[in-house]
C-alpha cells in the first residue's frame, strides 16, 4: 500500500520540488490500495491533438499533458488528472479519477476559491460523472445537470472533465498500440 509519506515524496518530486499538500491526500483517496501513483507527462503530437480537440470540443489542445498512473502488483489500477480551472467568481482545483477501462470513477473538487459557484463541490453534482466514458456527451443539459447558482462553474468543470478524459483516452490508446 502507498503510504502518505511516500505519496508526498512522489508528488514533491513530480512538482519539481514544490510540495502541493493537497495532491498526496487526494491521490491516496483515489487509489487507497495502490503501491504507487507516478506522475507522467505525455507529449501530444499534432494528429493526437486534433483527435483530442474533436472529442473534447476544444479549440486548441496542449502539446503536453500530465496525469498520474496508479499501480498495484505491477498492474495499472487507474489514472488521475489534477487540473486547475477558473470560473466567474474564482479558481478551483479538481481531480478526475479514471479506471483502467476508461470509465470515470469519480470527480472531486480539491479546492475552491470564490464567493459563488462552490455548489459544484456537492457530492450529488459530482456523482453525475461516475461511470461516464468518452462515448458520453459530458455536456450540461445533455447528461450533466448544472448546480443552481453555479451554472458557470458547472459548465467549466464539465468541460474540464471532458478534456481530461479526451486526453487520457487518446494517450492510453497510443500506449496500447505501441509495440513491446
Amino acid at each position: 500500500m502507498l503510504t502518505a509519506g511516500l505519496m508526498a515524496l512522489l508528488c514533491t518530486l513530480a512538482a519539481g520540488g514544490k510540495e502541493d499538500p493537497a495532491r498526496p491526500a487526494a491521490l491516496k483517496r483515489a487509489f487507497p490500495d495502490a503501491e504507487a501513483a507516478r506522475k507522467k507527462t505525455a507529449v501530444v503530437l499534432a494528429a493526437q491533438r486534433e483527435k483530442i480537440q474533436s472529442r473534447a470540443g476544444m479549440e486548441k489542445a496542449e502539446r503536453t499533458f500530465s496525469y498520474y498512473e496508479a499501480r498495484k502488483n505491477g498492474q495499472g489500477v487507474g489514472y488521475a488528472v489534477i487540473a486547475r480551472a477558473a470560473a466567474k467568481s474564482g479558481k478551483f482545483i479538481y481531480m478526475v479519477v479514471v479506471g483502467p477501462g476508461g470509465k470515470i470513477e469519480r470527480v472531486e473538487v480539491l479546492e475552491y476559491k470564490g464567493e459563488r459557484g462552490s455548489g459544484i463541490k456537492r457530492k450529488s453534482f459530482l456523482a453525475q460523472f461516475a461511470g461516464k466514458t468518452i462515448r458520453d456527451p459530458l455536456e450540461l443539459t445533455k447528461d450533466v445537470d448544472a448546480v443552481t447558482g453555479a451554472t458557470i462553474s458547472s459548465r467549466v468543470i464539465t468541460a474540464g472533465v471532458r478534456e481530461a478524459l479526451s486526453y487520457l483516452t487518446v494517450i492510453l490508446e497510443l500506449e496500447a498500440a505501441a509495440p513491446g
